[in-house]
């Protein structure tokens, strides 16, 4: 006789974080590497990912499919659709000193658990200048914190909706994309209308007393993998090796926001340093990190390691898609979620 499944534990950590940034710039693939980056992660404990929601799932797991096995991106988001995941893990708080000669003692992980619950619609909702519905169907836009999965069904709706919970939430991700910025210069367009919105909302409350945001912020410069945003990287000497197999580049945290500097004063259309302004003005530096990252990583052959001759891992298919060459290996996608959740439990 099989035994009966136990209820479900207790709810995790009220921990809301926002997903945003302009269309193209990775929101939905980031959504759909995460699962990789759990599978392939390298630091301390261990981190497991699973849907809430049978749509959740579905997602999950057809998004994995795509990336891994298909090396095909997941399409960008036409409709609205709420997926939620929940992350359990273990986190190893300090070792306390015991006895005279200072000897630190052994202390058990303990369990984390948090939820990421994702609103995803098209982007072309938040452009500071209009665009029609047909000029703007490839965008997409995403944001923590719509409950019961609502759906969005009119442009004041969906504004309204994700204002209201950017407004609660804790943490936001902030994908900028540099490649993007390059091609159009219209980074600062998708940025800066919902956060002129945002900081009316909040500055607008008698009884909110700070000069900053109250959320933290972590900046993901994306696409490190694109072979232009990677030579610019070695070109500023700020890349290492991982130690970890296959031994991919990266940029270290502590270099992370002079890499994200030096990419938006070099920005040839001039809306990079406007996104970097804003975010210095509106969150509080302690409460904000810039992480260089890739969704897919560099090309790794049959060596299993990466080799600095022949690196890319998007090819031009005979259809004209893009598709992934080879395996999937994300830079720095999971690290964000865990130093949101890990200040706001610490600032709890």
């Amino acid at each position: 006789m099989t035994a009966p499944l136990p209820a479900r534990g207790p709810l995790p950590d009220d921990v809301r974080i926002g997903l945003w940034g302009a269309p193209g710039s990775g929101k939905t693939t980031y959504l759909a590497s995460l699962n990789v980056a759990v599978n392939r992660w390298h630091g301390p404990g261990n981190w497991i990912m699973n849907g809430v929601t049978d749509e959740s799932s579905e997602f999950l797991t057809h998004s994995t499919n795509l990336l891994t096995r298909q090396h095909v991106f997941h399409n960008a988001t036409n409709d609205p659709q709420n997926v939620i995941f929940r992350f359990t893990g273990t986190e190893a708080p300090a070792p306390v000193r015991r006895g005279v000669f200072g000897r630190s003692k052994p202390v058990e992980p303990r369990r984390v658990a948090f939820e990421l619950d994702v609103l995803d619609v098209p982007g072309w909702y938040y452009r500071s200048t209009g665009h029609t519905v047909e000029q703007q169907l490839d965008d997409e836009f995403s944001i923590a914190g719509a409950p019961g999965g609502q759906r969005v069904t009119s442009l004041t709706d969906t504004e309204d909706q994700l204002l209201d919970h950017l407004e609660t939430c804790g943490g936001i991700i902030y994908l900028f994309d540099p490649v993007r910025d390059a091609r159009t210069g219209d980074a600062f367009d998708f940025f800066h209308r919902m956060l002129e919105k945002l900081a009316r909302r909040i500055f607008e409350q008698e009884r909110y007393q700070g000069t900053y945001l109250p959320q933290h912020l972590a900046v993901c410069v994306t696409k490190f993998d694109d072979p232009e945003i990677y030579k610019a990287a070695r070109r500023y000497g700020l890349t290492v090796q991982s130690e970890h197999p296959p031994h991919l580049p990266l940029v270290p945290d502590d270099y992370a926001d002079e890499f994200f500097q030096r990419l938006c004063h070099e920005s040839p259309n001039g809306t990079a340093d406007l996104v970097r302004g804003a975010l210095a003005n509106h969150f509080d530096p302690q409460r904000l990190r810039v992480f260089v990252t890739s969704a897919i990583g560099f090309y790794v052959g049959d060596g299993r390691r990466f080799r600095p001759n022949d690196y890319a891992n998007i090819k031009r298919g005979d259809d004209g898609q893009d598709r992934i060459r080879g395996g999937v290996f994300p830079i720095n996608v999971l690290e964000p979620l865990l130093w949101i959740q890990g200040r706001l439990r610490n600032a709890g």
